[in-house]
C-alpha cells in the first residue's frame, strides 16, 4: 500500500490519483570468441507515470516546475524508495466547468541508469 506522498527535486507532490511504476531491463550484449552475440540483463530501471485529476491550477503549476529540470532529480516514490530521474511533463487539461480552474496533469518519469 502506497502511504507517502512523492517527494520530486525536494518538492513535496500530492498524492497522485493514478500511479504506476514499469520496470524495464537494462541489457548488455556480448560478442563471444565463437563470434556469436550473448546478450544479458544488467538490472532494471524504472518509468513511473502519474496522474492527478481535478487539482487546483496553482498546485498543477508547482508540479509543472518541479518537473521542468532538465537534470537528472531525485525522486522519492510513495514507497519510500529513491531513485534518479529525468521528468516530462505531460499536458495540463483544464476541466470544464469549474471555477476557480481546476486541471488534469500527468507526469513521466525515467530512471538514470548508473554507468
Amino acid at each position: 500500500m502506497l502511504t507517502d506522498p512523492p517527494i520530486l527535486a525536494g518538492v513535496t507532490l500530492p498524492r497522485p490519483s493514478r500511479s504506476t511504476r514499469t520496470p524495464i531491463p537494462v541489457e548488455e550484449s556480448v560478442t563471444l570468441a565463437s563470434g556469436g552475440l550473448r546478450t544479458y540483463s544488467r538490472g532494471y530501471r524504472h518509468r513511473f507515470d502519474l496522474d492527478w485529476r481535478n487539482l487546483p491550477e496553482a498546485t498543477a503549476q508547482q508540479i509543472d516546475g518541479a518537473a521542468r529540470s532538465r537534470q537528472a532529480v531525485t525522486f522519492t516514490d510513495q514507497d519510500g524508495a529513491r531513485y534518479t530521474v529525468r521528468a516530462t511533463p505531460g499536458p495540463s487539461v483544464p476541466v470544464a466547468g469549474t471555477a476557480p480552474t481546476r486541471v488534469d496533469i500527468s507526469l513521466t518519469l525515467e530512471e538514470v541508469t548508473p554507468r
